[in-house]
């Protein structure tokens, strides 16, 4: 099933934040859905919704015809309404134990971010929190307010509650 409007909008958002640095710097690259080889026998792709290689991992000339066999440094998943929490906690694990140094799980209702980062505890970002690179993407930094947008009065209602009635 295609991923709604607004968790699209969030994924387009955070690719052009995460390019805009990246390019900049010469950093490496940063991709969209691309499906990475996780498995072998059987093989098992996976693909997060934004991934970010530095120029080590895939080389910026790197012309791969198939699926990436390397993690890439960041993973990012973006929640979905049908996604549940405990999934994408081992989704986001997952990532880890396959060579991803970050991993940003992206809840759009709460507008937060979880950070991932092998042996140490996930942080929850939320409010006038920012979102950094660290030692992953170095340079990266941009407010939670970039990734979901101004925040509204009526952010607690939703739209099918609003048109109830009508």
């Amino acid at each position: 099933m295609p991923p709604g409007i607004r968790r699209a909008l969030i994924v387009a958002k955070l690719i052009a934040l995460l390019l805009s640095c990246v390019e900049e710097k010469e950093l490496g690259s940063v991709l969209a859905d691309a499906g990475i080889l996780t498995e072998r026998n059987p093989d098992t792709v996976r693909a997060p919704d934004v991934q970010f290689f530095d120029h080590h991992r895939l080389p910026l000339d790197a012309e791969i015809p198939a699926y990436a066999e390397v993690a890439p440094n960041l993973a990012e998943e973006v929640r979905s309404p049908n996604d549940r929490r405990r999934a994408l906690h081992e989704q986001a694990n997952m990532w880890l134990n396959v060579g991803v140094q970050m991993v940003w799980v992206v809840q759009p209702e709460s507008r937060s971010v979880d950070v991932y980062r092998s042996g140490q505890d996930t942080i929850r970002l939320s409010g006038t929190d920012s979102l950094e690179g660290l030692n992953v993407i170095p340079g990266f930094r941009c407010e939670l307010e970039d990734v979901f947008g101004p925040a509204r009065a009526d952010a607690t209602r939703s739209w099918a509650s609003s048109t109830a009635g009508a």
